[in-house]
């Protein structure tokens, strides 16, 4: 039996149009499993995440998705869980959006 560990993350930490795309979209470069609430995103292993976020920048992902991305991917998660009631991390290189005020975005800071 495998186990796996994944970082659950909130949505606020990426863009509105970033889950708009990931519920979207095919092909992003980015496996993608959607729920009512959120996303489940594959993080590929460490040697590949560069092709990985360079195909989902090209997909119209944002940066701050790619920040999520490379932070679950340094915290050795095999999924990141993107959750409309999913953690809050305090961390200087995420993001952070107010998805009611979509202008608005940086850090927890």
């Amino acid at each position: 039996m495998a186990v796996h560990r994944y970082v659950d993350m909130s949505t606020a930490h990426i863009t509105p149009e970033d889950m708009d795309i990931l519920e979207t979209q095919e092909n992003l470069g980015v496996v993608v499993y959607n729920y009512p609430e959120g996303v489940f995103v594959y993080v590929p292993p460490e040697e590949d995440l560069p092709t990985t976020l360079g195909a989902a920048q090209e997909r119209g992902l944002s940066d701050s998705f790619c920040k999520a991305l490379t932070y679950a991917s340094q915290q050795g998660a095999y999924l990141l869980r993107l959750d409309a009631d999913g953690d809050m991390i305090e961390d200087p290189q995420l993001d952070f959006h107010d998805w009611d005020n979509s202008d608005s975005a940086g850090s927890l800071h």
